[in-house]
């Protein structure tokens, strides 16, 4: 495959905060910057918009980019919004289409509106589990696991430092079944890693306006490349 999309929220409903992930892997990575310089929107069932300004922007070190969108006022509980986007020097909305899991469809990338859960507190609790390394295919696959005791649909923010020559690279991931996985797949992924060099991931939770939170939980480890 040369090329995906991903979004977050993964499935049907988003929160009134309304935070958006637009995520795109290979060759469609350049929808990315034509997002950047869009106008963004959310579409709800009655034509009323609601503006969505971009909160920031990140470039995966193996092919993934992605841009995290926000709207101007809270989503109305209940409504149903669409997302649209009117690339610069054009009048034309456009807008994704996903495959959602749950129901087995095709449909245009759209959300029906839940109340936010602001009032609970998101626990900053993640425990190593492991590194993962795998040679196989256009490999190779590595990973530093950790365990996250939240099953809340929360983002989160990392920042990777090489401790040798201080250089970082930020981006914003997703847990999976309680697993928060950070570096790249066989094919793509946020971060990379040199062989025989020392990191340090700094892990935040984002708000409700896509900033990271001044808790940040810290771990420095060893490459889990070895060649």
């Amino acid at each position: 495959m040369s090329g995906a999309k991903y979004f977050y929220p993964s499935e049907n409903t988003i929160t009134q905060d309304g935070q958006i992930l637009i995520e795109m892997y290979g060759n469609q990575q350049h929808i990315i910057s034509k997002l950047i310089h869009a106008e963004v929107y959310l579409e709800a069932s009655n034509s009323n918009r609601i503006e969505l300004y971009l909160v920031e922007s990140n470039k995966g070190e193996f092919r993934l980019s992605q841009a995290l969108f926000c709207p101007n006022t809270p989503l109305v509980v209940g409504e149903h919004y669409t997302f649209k986007y009117i690339p610069s020097g054009s009048k034309k909305p456009i807008t994704f289409n996903r495959y959602l899991k749950n129901s087995k469809t095709n449909t245009a990338l759209s959300w029906e509106v839940i109340p936010d859960n602001n009032n609970e507190e998101v626990n900053l609790d993640f425990k190593f589990q492991s590194k993962e390394v795998q040679y196989y295919g256009c490999g190779p696959s590595m990973y530093l696991n950790f365990t996250i005791e939240n099953d809340k649909m929360v983002l989160y923010k990392v920042k990777l430092t090489n401790n040798s020559n201080k250089r970082s690279s930020e981006y914003i991931l997703r847990a999976h079944e309680g697993i928060l996985k950070i570096g790249h797949g066989m094919c793509s992924g946020a971060f990379n890693f040199l062989p025989q060099t020392t990191y340090t991931a700094a892990i935040s939770i984002l708000d409700s306006q896509g900033l990271p939170s001044e808790r940040v939980f810290n771990y420095s480890f060893d490459s889990p490349r070895t060649k």
